[in-house]
């Protein structure tokens, strides 16, 4: 048993695998910095101990993260129509297979299999579940050709066969 569901991707579909992809890489940046903040932390305050100038370094670098944190999701979004309008395989029409073995992606232009091993991560998110199958590279199924049932049927499928950690589901898009 398996799921088979044809789709056309949309624009906003790709905005938005832009930002999962993008908050995804930001979540793993963060947690980098939250180890290693208690060693900034403290530096910084030994410096700011010594040397009086330097006690306004800290709030600085704290406002510079909060201002890239609002700003870069929609900077990372320019040039997505620009990419979108000039990729014809970005607007064919497509029908992906998804069953225990392998995910199944084809198009007039290409077949692609992939197996669940070589899955990175799959995102969830308000509109498309986005496939990942390395930092930068992935496939779209958008969540309005899916009814709820064969929503939670391929999640259960994915947490058979992806790794628990690698399967993430983003609320607020």
């Amino acid at each position: 048993m398996g799921i088979e569901v044809e789709f056309k991707l949309k624009l906003e579909n790709l905005k938005q695998y832009n930002y999962l992809k993008f908050k995804d890489k930001q979540r793993k940046t963060l947690s980098m910095i939250s180890k290693y903040s208690i060693i900034i932390v403290f530096l910084l305050t030994t410096i700011g101990y010594f040397f009086y100038n330097l006690n306004y370094l800290l709030p600085s670098i704290f406002a510079l993260l909060v201002i890239s944190d609002l700003c870069l999701p929609w900077i990372s979004t320019i040039g997505i129509k620009s990419s979108f309008l000039a990729n014809p395989f970005l607007q064919e029409q497509r029908r992906m297979i998804i069953n225990e073995e392998e995910i199944r992606i084809e198009s007039d232009s290409t077949k692609i299999k992939i197996e669940y091993k070589n899955i990175h991560r799959i995102i969830e998110g308000k509109e498309i579940i986005a496939i990942l199958l390395n930092e930068n590279q992935g496939f779209i199924l958008p969540k309005n050709v899916l009814s709820e049932n064969k929503i939670k049927y391929l999640f259960s499928l994915f947490q058979n066969n992806v790794s628990q950690k690698n399967l993430i589901r983003v609320n607020n898009n």
